[in-house]
Order: structure tokens, then C-alpha cells, then sequence
């Protein structure tokens, strides 16, 4: 099996590509694809890194070949968090657990909770408006956090979390800053080593394994009567042995649900609301619509199939700022990607943040411009070039919840406030697992009815 020879960095990559990745991830693979652009080999510690920005070349490794690759081992690390839940696992235990779960996200199933998303978004506005009369002065980076996990809670797990909300908010950055250091350290005392931050680390996890255990006990104690995630997940039965699920891997797949399920849709949230704040012509114009369709009433699910450009501010949000910054996945066996030999071992990293700002691929790629999204040129671009929900087999389970959610919280907000960022300076970004904005989003708000 040969191919085209893979460009490489020059000089003593092993060091410098260690320091560059450590002092700002995303900065280091941004400055290596301007030099080195569509697909890059470079040397991190003991691995063999290729990096690909060329949306035909991602495909090769998200479809067309996925039964060659299995996540990277930067996931491994996620594991110390999530064990082995849907985001983590591979092989035929990925397998199993995605055919049971993959009924409570169907489109249609994930439709028949809007109501119960409203209602969550309808507190945050009763809340807002308290706080509209108080001054008005708000995190929305901290609200988009609250409001994602009541509904996650109140959705899947039929659970308020409203109480818990800032001490997990607190607690998950503390636990995603501490895995990102793991894996840029690449080398780690196995986390059974007794050392202060191995020690820290298990007492934050303890905190979050407390509230998912609790639900688990309050539902065995209550019995199943909710239909909800929790309820099928209980219920359901491996084929292959008949067994229900223990209650490790019930944990973990909580775990994944609990936390996956609201982070990275906050996260979206929180850069629209910023790029909005700061386009005042597109936010005069997504107002008009939602006006215009929803009025002064109350929102309802057929409302949404005519909030185009509101779809359009999501779509472009998540283009120049994808939760999910990179993607990781591991060669199994060799194989080709294009016109390249990808060899067994090798971390194959995809960044749709490199990806959706790659002037090849996009027309002002740094410009915030919701209109691109009804251009026919948009509309017949490979499907690769945006990517926010990752691609193929192991795309995002969670898409259409997360879209859902999305839509009702942006037209609810838009609706009801005027808001205007408070920041002395832009937003930083902080790209640990997923692209959360540093130290916060204050935010001004104005009731409107």
C-alpha cells in the first residue's frame, strides 16, 4: 500500500509541538494548516499526529473508511469522566448501547418534547425579567448552562436540576480544565496514584457521580413510570445475553447525557448571543422575523418550520464557533485517506473550527453572515466543510435535541429582551473540550413585553 508523501513539520517537532499545543491548542494547529494546509504530519511525544483540514480527506476518515479508525486516545481521558457511555465506548459495546438509545433521540420523539423544553425556557424568562428590573446585568455563558441542563434533566432524566445547576457549572470546569492538561501532558500518573490533583479530580467527579446516582436511586425507589431516557434504559435488554444494563455502564451512559447533553449546546448558545450582540443589522433582522412569526404570543412547534433565518444565526454561530473544536480518531489498520497512506497508530485530528473558517471552502469565512445559508453555493458545498455535530456512524446522537432546544431558547430571548455585551474586550476563547468562552459573557438586558 503506497501513497503521496505526507508533508511534515521541520526541526525538533517532538518539543515544540508539545509547548504549541500546551500554551494554546487551537493556535498551534491553525498557524500549522496556514503553513501546511489540507493534511499535515507532526510528532507529539509518542504519537504520530496527521492533521486534516480538506473536507474531502475528512470524509475518508469520518465515512467512507470509519471501520478503520476508533476515537483517539485523547478520549481516554474522557473516560476518567464519562467511563464507558455512548461518546466513550467502541466496537460492540458502542454498538449495543447506541441501538439502545437511539429511539428516545428519533427525530420524532425528540419533536414531542418541545413543550417540555418551552416550559424550561419560559422559567429562565420569569427569572430574566426579575433580574431586567435589578439591573439587568447577567452571565449568559452561566444562563445558557443553567437553562441546558434543567432541560437535559427535565427531558431525559425527568430530574430538576435547577438547585444543582451552579455547583455542577462549577464543577465541570474544574473537571474539563483538568482533562485537557491530561491529555496535552500526554504522560499522566494513572489516576489511582494518590497525587493532589488525582485526589481533587476524583472528589469533583464524586460530586456529579452523587446527583446521577441519586436519580438512579430516586427512579428504583419510585419505579418506572416517567417513559423517559432513564425509563428505557433500565427497561432495555442486551440481545445477545438478555441482561439489563449494569449500573456502572447505567451511570456512565447518565454521565454522557448529563453532561454532553447540555455543554456543548450552551456553549453555541452563548457565541450566538455574542455575535448577535455584536451585528446589530442581524439582530435587527432575526428580531423582525421572530416578530413577524411569533408576535407577541406564545411560540409553538409549527412556528419553528418558518424561523428560517433564526436557523440560519444557529447554523452560522456553530460555523464560526463549533462547540466541538476537533475531533480525534486512531487508525486500527492502515489504510489510505484520498491519495494518502495513513499507517496503523496514527491520531488522525479534524478541526471544524479550521475547517468552517478555510477561505478554500468558504466566501468572507471570518465574517458572521447568516445569509450564506440560503445561497445555493452553501446549499451544494461538500457537506464536510461544516461538520459542528461530527460526521458518519458516530455523528452526534444528539443533533436534532440539541437543535431543538437551540431554536426555542434564541426565538424565546429574542422575543422577550434587547441585550447588549458588557465586555471591555472581545470574548477569549477557551478551547478545552469544548470551545467555552473564558471568564464568562456579561450581557445587559431589556424587557421588551
Amino acid at each position: 500500500m503506497k501513497g503521496k508523501r505526507i508533508p511534515r513539520l521541520k526541526g525538533n517537532t517532538i518539543f515544540s509541538s508539545g509547548n504549541g499545543l500546551r500554551k494554546n491548542p487551537l493556535n498551534f494547529l491553525i498557524e500549522k494548516d496556514k503553513a501546511y494546509p489540507g493534511i499535515l504530519h507532526w510528532k507529539f511525544l509518542h504519537l504520530d499526529v496527521v492533521q486534516l483540514t480538506d473536507p474531502k480527506l475528512v470524509r475518508f476518515v469520518l465515512q467512507t473508511n470509519q471501520k478503520y479508525y476508533v476515537k483517539s486516545t485523547m478520549y481516554n481521558q474522557l473516560k476518567l469522566l464519562l467511563g464507558q457511555g455512548l461518546v466513550t465506548s467502541e466496537g460492540k459495546l458502542w454498538k449495543s448501547q447506541r441501538k439502545m438509545i437511539q429511539p428516545s433521540f428519533h427525530k420524532q420523539h425528540i419533536n414531542n418534547l418541545f413543550d417540555e423544553m418551552l416550559s424550561c425556557t419560559n422559567e429562565l424568562i420569569m427569572d430574566w425579567k426579575e433580574a431586567a428590573q435589578k439591573g439587568g446585568k447577567i452571565d449568559f455563558a452561566d444562563e445558557m448552562m443553567k437553562i441546558t441542563l434543567q432541560i437535559i434533566g427535565k427531558t431525559m432524566l425527568s430530574a430538576d436540576f435547577r438547585t444543582e445547576a451552579k455547583s455542577v457549572g462549577v464543577t465541570l470546569t474544574y473537571l474539563l480544565k483538568a482533562l485537557e492538561k491530561r491529555v496535552l501532558r500526554g504522560v499522566n500518573f494513572p489516576i489511582w496514584v494518590p497525587t493532589a490533583a488525582n485526589l481533587e479530580f476524583k472528589r469533583k467527579r464524586k460530586v456529579l457521580d452523587d446527583i446521577v446516582y441519586k436519580v438512579i436511586g430516586d427512579r428504583r425507589e419510585r419505579g418506572h413510570a416517567k417513559g423517559d431516557l432513564l425509563d428505557m434504559l433500565m427497561e432495555s435488554r442486551y440481545e445477545d445475553t438478555g441482561e439489563a444494563m449494569p449500573d456502572n455502564l447505567l451511570r456512565d451512559e447518565l454521565m454522557t447525557v448529563f453532561l454532553a447533553g447540555h455543554e456543548t449546546t450552551a456553549t453555541a448558545l452563548t457565541w450566538t448571543f455574542y455575535l448577535l450582540s455584536k451585528h446589530p443589522d442581524v439582530y435587527q433582522k432575526l428580531k423582525k422575523e421572530v416578530k413577524e412569526v411569533v408576535g407577541d404570543g406564545e411560540l409553538t412547534f409549527q412556528h419553528l418550520h418558518q424561523l428560517k433565518y433564526t436557523k440560519a444565526c444557529l447554523n452560522e454561530s456553530m460555523r464560526l464557533f463549533p462547540p466541538v473544536w476537533v475531533i480525534g480518531r486512531g487508525a486500527t489498520e492502515d489504510n489510505m485517506v484520498g491519495d494518502y497512506f495513513i499507517k496503523k497508530g496514527t491520531t488522525v485530528l479534524m478541526s471544524p473550527y479550521i475547517v468552517h473558517r478555510h477561505p478554500d471552502y468558504w466566501k468572507n469565512p471570518e465574517v458572521f453572515e447568516p445569509e450564506r445559508w440560503e445561497t445555493e453555493e452553501v446549499k451544494e458545498m461538500d457537506k464536510y466543510a461544516y461538520f459542528p455535530f461530527a460526521a458518519g456512524p458516530r455523528m452526534c446522537i444528539g443533533n436534532n435535541f440539541a437543535l431543538l432546544e437551540a431554536d426555542i431558547i434564541l426565538t424565546k430571548v429574542i422575543q422577550q429582551f434587547d441585550f447588549k455585551y458588557l465586555g471591555e474586550s472581545e470574548p477569549v476563547m477557551d478551547p478545552t473540550l469544548t470551545l467555552r468562552v473564558k471568564e464568562g459573557m456579561p450581557m445587559q438586558i431589556r424587557s421588551l413585553i
